[in-house]
């Protein structure tokens, strides 16, 4: 009797744990911890191909160190990455300087100056980034000043897009926080789909093409990523709290398997 007691506590624990945090798998489309120094997608459905990015310790268990000059990773689209509506895009970076348009993530052909780009996630200083999203002939960004916390340090950065109850359509968090109201840019964050979302153009980790509108004047990231997630819905300031605590080499749910048995805190 008592091993029977024991064992129905720890079922309600599990239970009480992947309820408490298996909203951060619903809509996850892709999920790159690069722990073994390659872009195996931790969901099965869009790996992808490192281009000399190294191996290296990081914000949780492993992640890609980027050399600023030549290193990223390339993802090959799919229908799953095509997303004119609902989006999340986050990560944790970590860079000794921010370099202006380091590129973090992004699906496009150019990183900006105008409608070239689904969407994208870049630094511009040691404490500004730009993010934004587009639709036909709109260049939807927002630029954020003052908002990293500076150079040689992890860093969680999230862009959400079409998440419920949200003040705007398109909102930004750095380590928990929503810093969007930050930006000039306010028409551009009220923006309503259908966005673009650049079919056949791949999601790129780590560069920036086409900067100042020049085809070929790419911004190679310096520094280290980790944990880069991508959904296919805006998720809310609690759930990207959520999934800034959890680490995604436990906790992602492969397509298939059921959430509650992936939830896991990553202090557990």
């Amino acid at each position: 009797m008592k091993t029977v007691k024991i064992l129905t506590m720890f079922a309600l624990a599990l239970t009480i744990c992947a309820s408490a945090y298996a909203d951060v798998n619903a809509g996850l489309v892709s999920a790159y911890t690069f722990e073994d120094g390659t872009a195996v997608d931790e969901t099965g459905r869009n790996n992808g191909v490192v281009h000399g990015a190294t191996k290296v310790a990081g914000q949780n268990g492993n992640c890609l160190k980027f050399n600023g000059t030549s290193n990223y990773v390339e993802i090959p689209d799919s229908a799953s990455l095509q997303l004119p509506e609902g989006l999340t895009v986050a990560a944790w970076i970590n860079f000794p300087a921010g370099k202006d348009h380091g590129g973090v993530c992004a699906k496009h052909v150019m990183i900006g100056w105008g409608a070239n780009f689904s969407w994208r996630i870049a630094t511009t200083s040691d404490t500004g980034a730009t993010w934004g999203r587009t639709k036909e002939g709109v260049e939807g960004y927002f630029a954020t000043d003052g908002v990293l916390p500076g150079a040689n340090q992890w860093i969680h950065v999230a862009m959400t897009c079409m998440a419920p109850g949200a003040a705007t359509n398109q909102r930004a968090y750095v380590n928990g926080k929503d810093i969007t109201d930050v930006t000039g840019q306010v028409d551009n964050i009220k923006l309503a789909p259908p966005f673009l979302v650049f079919e056949g153009v791949p999601v790129e980790i780590g560069v920036a093409r086409g900067y100042g509108g020049t085809a070929g004047n790419d911004v190679y990231y310096q520094g280290m990523i980790d944990d880069v997630a991508i959904y296919n819905r805006g998720l809310t300031a609690n759930e990207i709290n959520e999934l800034m605590n959890i680490d995604l080499t436990t906790a992602v749910a492969p397509a298939g398997k059921a959430t509650s048995t992936w939830a896991k805190i990553k202090s557990e």
